[in-house]
């Protein structure tokens, strides 16, 4: 993905050089209640462990996330190491404290950077939230 110009003023060669050394694609957010949909739906479309056909790296928990590391390290790590952070927004990723975590620093680093890295994917109804 190349930046414009412009944005390469605004956000400093530096910040450029982080996207293209990027070790993912995407990190993914999501509940883990919601994991077996992801799965199906986006990952094993996606993800290039799924399929050869598959051109994206894409970082989540249950296989990138490194074991005996501090949670929240794991989690900046990979917002801050990946291209684009993707939240699935459901019922269940609303209740989850780490999910919202992961959501605030990822729109942290989207605020920080002035870069559109931020996708929500509403999933159900999530009207009273």
């Amino acid at each position: 993905m190349q930046i414009s110009q412009q944005e390469n003023n605004r956000t400093g060669v530096m910040l450029e050089e982080i996207r293209q050394h990027a070790d993912c694609a995407t990190m993914w957010g999501k509940s883990n209640s919601d994991y077996g949909w992801v799965e199906a739906a986006l990952l094993n479309k996606l993800d290039n462990q799924f399929s050869e056909e598959n051109i994206f790296h894409c970082c989540f928990e249950a296989r990138d996330f490194l074991p005996g590391e501090d949670h929240l390290s794991n989690i900046r790590e990979a917002i801050w190491g990946s291209r684009k952070t993707v939240c699935i927004i459901s019922k269940e990723f609303l209740k989850d404290g780490w999910c919202l975590e992961a959501f605030a620093l990822a729109h942290f680093r989207m605020l920080e950077e002035l870069t559109n890295i931020l996708i929500m994917l509403v999933i159900g109804k999530v009207a009273h939230y």
